[in-house]
C-alpha cells in the first residue's frame, strides 16, 4: 500500500459524461493529481489528453489514491469496481472513498461491515450523490450533497467543496444524502415530464410555443426544469446533456424505495413508467428533454413547432383620445374589486354589481367613485366595455344571453372581456351564442391570475386574446390595466389562447404541488428532518415554484392556500376536457386531478395534499 504525499492524490472511476468532466476539472487544480480509469477507451483518452494520468484498472488506481471518487451509474457497478477488482483493498491507509453515484440508499446499510470484513476498516465512506448536469460537472459548480461519519466528511470537505459550488452537509450517516439526491430526483423528473406534457399540449392547441415558455418563465407554474429544458424542446435539439436513460434508473430508484418501505408514490410512479416508454421509443441515450416526442407522435405532431408570430402589446390598441367609455364591471371578487377601481381611478365612469352585497360593499368602502347597481342589466346599460367575472362558463352564458340579457343593454359595438378561467371550446360556445343575437358584440378573453413572488408580494397577471377588432376596442381599459396589473400581456393566436396558456399554467402547477406534497410526506417517512430538506432544494435542481411557496404552508399546517385544492381540481378538470377533444394524450394531468380530488374527500379538505 502506498503513503500520502503531496499533492493530494486522487483516483477517479468512471468517466462518463459526469465523470469526465468532474475529473478533468480537478486534474487542472494545482492542488491535485488525479489518475482516471474507464472501460470505455475513448472515455480514457479524453482524460489523458486534457492532462489526467490513466490508470489500467481500478486496482491500479486505488494503489496511490488517497481519495477514490467513483462515478459508476449503477450499485452492481460500484459493486464491481469497489468489490470485485479490490480497489478497496489496495487503497492507501486511512484513505477515503468518495461515492457519486446516484444509487438506492439502502446500498448504504451494509456497505462499512463489507469494508471491514475484507479487512480495511480504516477506510472512510462519504456518500456524496452530486447534481447539476454535465456543464457544472467541467466547471466545478456542482451541487453535492454530503453525508457520512464526522470523521470521513472531515477527511473530504475540502476535495467536495473544490468539486461544487453548493455543499450541503447532510444528517443521519452514510445513505442520509442519497435520500435526499432521491427526493430531488423525484422532484426534477416529474418537473421535467410535466414541462413535456404541457409544451406538448400548447402544440397541439396551435400556440405560439416560445411566446407561452416567455410567459410561463415568470408565473407559477415555473422550475428550474422548466426554464433549463424546455429550451431544447423549442430547438429540438436532444444532444444528451442529461440522458433520459438516467432518469429511467433515478425514477427506478425513487419507485422502488417507496415500494419496499410500503409508501404510495402515484405521481412517481406514473412518471418513472413515461421514462421507460420514452426509452423504449429509443429516446433512452438521447436529452431527457426528449420526452416530449412521447406526447407527440400523431400524424404531423413530430415537431414542437415555431414562433409564429410577434405578441401585440398596447401599441395595437385605440389611445385613451376623446370620451373615455363606459366601463361595467360585473362580478366583484378580489379580481374585479382591483379592476374597477383602477378604471375608475383612470377617470372611466364605471358601474359593477355583484350578487354579493358584501363584495359591493367592501369596494364602496374603497371610496373608488363607482356606481353601484342591483341588477347586472342595470350596471352594463349602454356600457362600451364589460368584464365578467363569472363562477364558470353557464354561469357567464346566463349573465350575457340568459333571462337578464345583459347583452342586450350594452351600447352598439360593445366589447366583452370575459376574465373567468375557461377553456377554449367553452369561449367558443359563448362567442357563436353571442354572434347569434347579438352581432355586433365583440368578446375578449381575458383571464386574470395571481402567481405571487417569492419575497411575499402577490403579482398579478393579465393575459388576453382575441380578434384584433375586440383588442382594438378594449384598448383604453387594457391599457387601464397596465397600471393596474403587474403583467399585461397580449396571447397571439386567436380567441381562447390566453385562457389555454392560464390553464397550461394551472396544469403545471397542480403537477408541481403534488408531487410536492409526495416529496416531502416520502422525506418524513423516511426520517429526514423536512425542514432542512425544503431549505436544500428549494435552492437544487428539484425547485419550482410552488415547491418555494407552498411547502412551508404545508409544513407548518397553514392550509390558507392561496389557489385551494378545489380551484385546482375545478382547472385540472379543465385541461382533461380540453386535452380530450384535442385527442391529446394527458396522462400527468388525470394523475394529479384524481390525487387532488382524494385528497378533498379527507379532514382538512380543500387546503391540504400532505396527509
Amino acid at each position: 500500500m502506498g503513503s500520502f504525499e503531496s499533492p493530494t492524490h486522487v483516483g477517479f472511476i468512471g468517466l462518463g459524461a459526469m465523470g469526465l468532466g468532474m475529473a478533468s476539472d480537478l486534474q487542472r487544480r494545482p492542488q491535485y493529481t488525479v489518475t482516471g480509469f474507464d472501460i470505455w477507451q475513448p472515455s480514457l483518452d479524453k482524460f489523458v489528453a486534457s492532462g489526467g494520468r490513466a490508470g489500467g484498472s481500478p486496482r491500479d488506481v486505488a494503489q496511490t489514491s488517497q481519495f477514490l471518487i467513483c462515478m459508476a451509474a449503477t450499485a452492481q457497478q460500484l459493486d464491481s469496481i469497489l468489490f470485485d477488482n479490490l480497489a478497496i483493498k489496495e487503497l492507501p491507509k486511512d484513505a477515503t472513498v468518495v461515492l457519486c453515484s446516484t444509487v438506492p440508499p439502502t446500498y448504504y446499510d451494509t456497505l462499512p461491515a463489507r469494508i471491514a470484513n475484507i479487512g480495511r476498516p480504516d477506510v472512510a465512506v462519504v456518500d456524496a450523490p452530486v447534481s447539476g448536469g454535465t456543464l457544472r460537472a467541467a466547471n466545478g459548480t456542482l451541487t453535492i450533497f454530503a453525508a457520512g461519519s464526522s470523521d470521513a466528511l472531515a477527511r473530504a470537505t475540502a476535495l467536495l467543496h473544490d468539486m461544487s459550488e453548493r455543499l450541503y452537509i447532510i444528517c443521519g450517516g452514510l445513505g442520509a444524502a442519497s435520500k435526499v439526491k432521491m427526493i430531488n430526483q423525484l422532484l426534477v423528473g416529474t418537473h421535467i415530464a410535466a414541462a413535456s406534457e404541457g409544451m406538448a399540449l400548447a402544440t397541439k392547441a396551435g400556440l405560439d410555443t416560445r411566446e407561452v415558455f416567455e410567459i410561463i418563465k415568470c408565473t407559477s407554474g415555473s422550475s428550474w426544469a422548466w426554464s433549463n429544458r424546455v429550451p431544447h424542446m423549442l430547438e429540438e435539439d436532444w444532444t444528451p446533456l442529461s440522458a433520459l436513460n438516467i432518469f429511467v434508473k433515478d425514477m427506478g430508484i425513487v419507485v422502488s424505495t417507496g415500494r419496499a418501505a410500503q409508501f404510495p408514490l402515484p405521481i412517481a410512479a406514473l412518471t418513472e413508467q413515461l421514462y421507460i416508454s420514452g426509452s423504449a421509443q429509443g429516446f433512452g441515450k438521447e436529452d431527457d428533454a426528449g420526452l416530449l416526442r412521447l406526447f407527440l407522435q400523431g400524424p404531423g405532431e413530430s415537431t414542437i413547432g415555431k414562433s409564429k408570430s410577434a405578441p401585440f402589446g398596447p401599441t395595437a390598441m385605440e389611445s385613451l383620445s376623446g370620451a373615455a367609455p363606459k366601463v361595467a364591471v360585473i362580478g366583484l371578487d378580489e379580481v374585479g374589486r382591483n379592476l374597477a377601481v383602477a378604471v375608475a381611478q383612470s377617470g372611466f365612469e364605471v358601474h359593477v354589481f355583484d350578487a354579493d352585497d358584501k363584495d359591493i360593499q367592501k369596494l364602496v368602502a374603497s371610496n373608488s367613485g363607482v356606481r353601484t347597481h342591483k341588477t347586472p342589466t342595470a350596471a352594463a346599460q349602454a356600457a362600451d366595455i364589460l368584464v365578467l367575472r363569472a363562477r364558470d362558463m353557464d354561469h357567464a352564458l346566463d349573465i350575457l344571453v340568459g333571462p337578464p340579457k345583459t347583452a342586450a343593454a350594452l351600447a352598439p359595438d360593445a366589447v366583452v372581456l370575459l376574465s373567468s378561467t375557461s377553456s377554449p371550446s367553452q369561449l367558443r360556445t359563448i362567442e357563436d351564442r353571442l354572434a347569434c343575437a347579438y352581432p355586433s358584440i365583440a368578446l375578449l378573453d381575458s383571464p386574470v391570475f395571481y402567481s405571487g413572488s417569492l419575497e411575499g408580494k402577490r403579482i398579478s397577471v393579465m393575459l388576453y386574446s382575441g380578434s384584433d377588432t375586440a383588442v382594438s376596442r378594449a384598448g383604453g381599459i387594457l391599457l387601464t390595466a397596465n397600471c393596474g396589473f403587474d403583467t399585461v400581456r397580449r396571447v397571439s393566436g386567436g380567441l381562447g389562447s390566453a385562457s389555454t396558456v392560464k390553464l397550461i399554467d394551472q396544469f403545471l402547477a397542480g403537477i408541481h404541488l403534488v408531487a410536492a406534497a409526495e416529496a416531502m410526506a416520502f422525506a418524513t417517512h423516511l426520517g429526514l428532518d423536512v425542514s432542512q430538506i425544503f431549505e436544500l432544494l428549494r435552492n437544487a435542481a428539484g425547485w419550482s415554484w410552488v415547491f418555494e411557496s407552498r411547502v412551508p404552508k404545508l409544513l407548518n399546517g397553514t392550509h390558507d392556500l392561496d389557489c385551494p385544492l378545489p380551484t385546482f381540481a375545478r382547472d385540472l378538470g379543465l385541461v382533461l376536457d380540453e386535452a380530450k377533444g384535442l385527442m391529446f394524450w394527458a396522462p400527468l394531468t388525470s394523475a394529479a386531478h384524481n390525487v387532488i380530488l382524494s385528497a378533498m374527500t379527507r379532514p382538512g379538505k380543500g387546503t391540504s395534499l400532505l396527509v
